[in-house]
Formats: C-alpha cells, structure tokens, sequence
C-alpha cells in the first residue's frame, strides 16, 4: 500500500524540469504529488502567482502556476488533473527519498552555486 502525506497526496522523489514564464528550464525535485498539485524542492526561491511548466522524462508538459514559495520548497498548482493511472504509475516509479539523499542533493547545488559566484567575480 502507498502512504500518503495528505489527502490524497504522495511522497515521491523524481527529477524533473521547472520553467517559469520568461525563464530557462532548471532541474528541481518533485517531493509530493496529487492529482492537481505538487510540491517542489527547488535550492530557490520561486515568484508566486507566475506560470509554470513541469517538464517530466517521457510524458507530456504538465502546465501549472505557483502558489507559494518558501524556502527552498513551491507548491504548483496544475492547469488540468492529471489521470489517475498516471498519477499511480509516477507514485510507483518514484519512492520517496531518504534525508541523506536531499542532504547529498543540497551540497552538490551549493557546490554549484559557489563555483558560480567564484566564476563571476573572476569576469
């Protein structure tokens, strides 16, 4: 049986890609998942209110706006449901991740973020 963290709301753990109108596409962490909303964990803080897409390996863009931003975390709010059989199969496919995972995920993009900041003060 699959937990849930809410009603109907699943823990998972999938790369997929985020963009928000007027921006790039950047790989974020899908966490939670329902059948009409997702929660996001991003290293970022996110503009609420602005027009999203989710970009998932292998299925269609999932079109959304966000409804708040904290932290490192976003809810996404999508335009249509997605189906149930595809809501399951996404479930299945992704078990939710361990603490020390996340914690290995944070690293690498503060690793990134510095090797940034270090590449910019040299230009």
């Amino acid at each position: 049986m699959i937990r849930t963290t809410g009603p109907l709301r699943y823990p998972i753990d999938m790369p997929v890609d985020l963009t928000e109108r007027g921006s790039c596409a950047l790989p974020v962490r899908l966490v939670d998942l329902s059948r009409d909303r997702c929660r996001l964990w991003a290293g970022f803080r996110m503009t609420e209110g602005r027009a999203c897409s989710i970009g998932i390996a292998h299925f269609a863009t999932i079109k959304g706006a966000i409804l708040w931003s904290r932290s490192y975390y976003a809810e996404v709010r999508f335009d249509a449901a997605l189906h149930p059989a595809i809501l399951a199969h996404l479930v299945a496919r992704h078990p939710p991740c361990v603490a020390s995972d996340i914690a290995a995920h944070i690293a690498r993009l503060e690793a990134i973020a510095d090797a940034s900041d270090t590449l910019l003060r040299r230009a």
